[in-house]
């Protein structure tokens, strides 16, 4: 039996980072987890793979993934490379897989697909777990939108306005 609604959920005050309340993440196995860069490490990422959680987030700017496949819009001579500036992207969307190297020993393999934005002509990048055949790269971006919908909800909820009272 599939169950389907909301599972779980807490408001905070404003000032309580996210991260301080979620529930044990055990709770959100084979759950979709869609979450901004105030939660990325490489360790979280692994964590939740562990347990089978699906998630879509941003990759930090920081990150230093080591590409291991080339599924569009890189050529596969960068295959054990960085993926930075210095390789070459081709298309509107790039979609590889890439190491994340975690703590001490060890790495995950994530899915990246960069979305080249058409003012900036750079790419953003979105890193999952999700499996090509489980979700095609070009929804990965409007999925991850919906997450700004409902942090709009509760950013309306947690600050009152004169159309609105907040919820307490």
């Amino acid at each position: 039996m599939s169950l389907r609604g909301v599972q779980w959920l807490k408001i905070s005050d404003q000032k309580t980072h996210d991260s301080q309340i979620l529930p044990d993440i055990e709770q959100l196995k084979g759950s979709l987890f869609l979450f901004d860069l105030g939660y990325f490490s490489h360790l979280f990422l692994h964590q939740l793979n562990q347990i089978g959680v699906w998630f879509v987030c941003r990759l930090k700017a920081n990150s230093v993934p080591i590409i291991t496949r080339v599924v569009k819009g890189v050529a596969k001579r960068y295959i054990g490379c960085p993926l930075n500036d210095k390789v070459k992207q081709r298309g509107t969307i790039v979609e590889v897989w890439a190491k994340l190297m975690l703590p001490g020993k060890g790495f995950i393999e994530v899915r990246l697909i960069g979305f080249r934005f058409p003012k900036s002509k750079q790419y953003r990048w979105y890193a999952t777990n999700l499996k090509s055949a489980m979700l095609l790269a070009e929804w990965i971006y409007p999925i991850y939108r919906l997450r700004w919908q409902i942090e709009l909800f509760f950013k309306s909820v947690k600050n009152p306005t004169p159309e609105g009272p907040a919820l307490d």
